[in-house]
């Protein structure tokens, strides 16, 4: 049996929670156990489709049966391979919310999400959730489909950073104040960050020595298409973070506050409680699952919910220690070694 990894999302350009998840996994497979197969240009766009589509199952038409690929972001040939086939869905977002997306993405992942998901072998999924609304919205059987829980990389640990640290990353990042609540987020209309504005603008009066940071890079065009047409005082964005720099901010922050309309699974408030920072996030889609009773949960559309959280969590010493220490018990559940035995266990058994 050969094992191949279809890693054409690598390739594609920027840095993203898939990137991260498809280098955690291969960096936990037993050494040689596997290949990757990529197009050698044009690995995003339509180009990158085509690739993925069309030259892909050639490529493999001469496999084994026994022989294996992996499909781990989403996509992946849609038509029945001579060899198994194995796909990772993160989300069914872009087939549940096409408001969320362009016309053409949406249109796109309609298509190739039921044809991929019939003709595939297994399905791995990220969350409960997602394995849910698979079934749900296509009817697949129960022992189809493998929830495999991502992990948390073990640099996001629980440290101090001591005052000269702090200073420096404020300046770097332009943040005013010593005391700050932090969300990590691209700037997109699920991600919520309009009621999160909403709801600091309702208590950052009383909070003058606290800034609401978001780590992320402010697009006006976005803001204005998802109905903000202004930013409260103590607000600061970031731009793009430095990835050696993320855990640092995470470890400086006095709360995260994590409130997307939906999630596959959440990366961020996992992150953050295995830094030891207290998590506010919301309590729908996959965010339950994968914070259990270490977080505050809030109702995403309720601005007040989230206003009062955040004013609780600011306020009460107590709450933020017993969130901390919850979340780091918490957090120690999930694992990349865990993530990377499993997936590997599904690819060597199917």
């Amino acid at each position: 049996m050969s094992i191949f990894i279809n890693d054409r999302i690598i390739q594609s350009g920027k840095l993203t929670g898939v990137h991260r998840y498809l280098h955690s996994i291969m960096a936990e497979f037993p050494s040689g156990s596997f290949s990757t197969i990529h197009p050698q240009f044009f690995s995003a766009g339509a180009k990158g489709h085509f690739w993925e589509q069309v030259i892909l199952p050639r490529m493999l038409s001469h496999n084994l049966n026994e022989d294996v690929l992996w499909s781990p972001s989403n996509t992946g040939p849609i038509t029945k391979l001579k060899c198994k086939h194995v796909v990772t869905i993160h989300d069914v977002a872009a087939i549940e919310h096409p408001e969320w997306v362009t016309k053409g993405f949406g249109l796109l992942y309609r298509h190739i999400t039921p044809r991929l998901i019939s003709n595939c072998d297994a399905v791995i999924a990220v969350s409960e959730y997602t394995k849910q609304r698979l079934m749900d919205l296509y009817g697949l059987n129960d022992d189809k489909v493998h929830v495999i829980h991502n992990g948390v990389d073990e640099r996001f640990k629980y440290s101090s950073c001591d005052a000269a640290e702090r200073s420096l990353l404020r300046q770097k990042y332009g943040i005013s104040t010593d005391k700050f609540i932090l969300t990590l987020s691209s700037i997109e209309p699920r991600k919520n960050i309009g009621r999160l504005l909403a709801a600091w603008e309702q208590i950052s009066s009383g909070f003058s020595d606290v800034t609401f940071v978001i780590a992320g890079v402010r697009n006006d065009k976005i803001f204005s298409d998802i109905g903000i047409d202004r930013v409260p005082e103590n607000v600061h964005f970031t731009g793009y973070i430095d990835d050696a720099d993320i855990v640092k901010l995470y470890q400086s922050s006095a709360g995260f506050v994590y409130a997307p309309l939906y999630e596959g699974f959440g990366l961020p408030p996992l992150e953050a409680m295995s830094c030891g920072v207290p998590v506010i996030t919301s309590n729908t889609t996959s965010l339950p699952e994968v914070v259990g009773d270490a977080a505050l949960m809030v109702e995403p559309t309720d601005i007040n919910d989230i206003s009062s959280a955040m004013s609780n969590l600011l306020n009460d010493s107590m709450l933020a220690h017993r969130l901390s220490t919850a979340g780091l018990k918490q957090a120690k559940k999930f694992s990349w070694g865990k993530c990377a035995s499993a997936t590997y266990n599904v690819l060597a058994n199917i």
